[in-house]
């Protein structure tokens, strides 16, 4: 296996989402997206 021996294994539970820009406003995505900002105590990027 690649880099066995070499790394910790990380038993962590990880979400992503993937989507079209178009779906981005969706309300499943939306409220996804601010779940997993709450949880991580982060705030959204911004396009500026």
């Amino acid at each position: 296996m690649l880099g066995e021996g070499l790394f910790k294994p990380i038993f962590r539970e990880t979400h992503f989402a993937c989507y079209r820009v178009a779906d981005r406003n969706s309300s499943k995505i939306a409220e996804f997206r601010d779940w997993i900002y709450r949880e991580s105590q982060t705030a959204p990027e911004t396009d500026d």
